[in-house]
């Protein structure tokens, strides 16, 4: 995949030349422009239309997030502030990542794989003929396994912890996510956020399901190689044969005498 066109926005000379050498070792980035202010930054949005915005919340003439909504930019946003009271309301707005200064390139690795993934995603959802309202963010604390990815829900994006989902389902070129009692769906590949989770709760015990173990009511035989699986939300999901023996390897009393 080509290199992301990124544009660093943020008032500190300081902060911008170390984002700008912390770049240098990223080959999926390539820095295309700085901007010192809100209004240059607009300026710059719409001159060089960047792919992925590094974006502080304080700037000179307006806020990042004046930005954002003035600017309409398709571009996905990295939040780099000292400000940690911030977060939710960039999350809302659609943010990939909130990168809290000082932030070393361990960190910002993890979050420009994120904007990766999601340019990924973007693409596939624009070749399945998915407009950009009705892609989903996807984004988590920068830790593995996931503790939380975010998703659109109606306008806006929403965190969903992962301790509240109850399993996921592969629907073509999506995953179904289920919490809440709600279906949320996620651009990516089920093996792709299955690797992604804690592998001591969830279970791939289809190729198309994902179980959260902490959400099983109960197991019943389905047949002479496959069991039942039936959710606390009411859902069931019959287990593949080696879905099947996963189980039997964690539920002894699955297991054959």
């Amino acid at each position: 995949m080509r290199p992301l066109r990124a544009l660093i926005v943020d008032d500190e000379p300081l902060a911008r030349r170390a984002l700008r050498l912390l770049l240098a070792d990223e080959p999926s980035v390539v820095c295309v422009g700085e901007a010192r202010d809100a209004t240059e930054a607009l300026e710059l949005l719409k001159k060089l239309e960047p792919e992925l915005i590094f974006l502080d919340i304080h700037l000179p003439g307006a806020s990042g997030f004046d930005v954002l909504e003035r600017s309409q930019t398709d571009a996905r946003v990295i939040f780099t502030t000292a400000y940690e009271e911030y977060a939710l309301a960039a999350f809302e707005l659609g943010a990939i990542d909130y990168l809290r200064k000082p932030f070393g390139s361990e960190r910002l690795h993890l979050a420009i794989e994120r904007a990766g993934l999601q340019a990924v995603a973007a693409r596939q959802a624009t070749a399945a003929g998915v407009s950009l309202g009705e892609r989903i963010a996807f984004a988590e604390t920068g830790t593995r396994p996931l503790s939380r990815i975010f998703v659109r829900d109606e306008g806006s994006v929403r965190p969903v912890h992962c301790n509240d989902i109850v399993r996921c389902e592969a629907n073509g070129d999506y995953v179904v996510v289920h919490a809440h009692g709600r279906r949320f769906p996620v651009y990516l590949n089920l093996g792709d956020l299955a690797d992604q989770m804690d592998a001591e709760r969830f279970v791939r015990v289809h190729r198309s399901h994902l179980v959260n173990l902490d959400h099983v009511a109960s197991l019943t035989t389905h047949d002479a190689s496959r069991v039942a699986i039936l959710m606390k939300d009411g859902s069931q999901v019959i287990a593949s044969r080696a879905g099947t023996q996963l189980l039997r390897r964690r539920y002894h009393p699955l297991s054959p005498s």
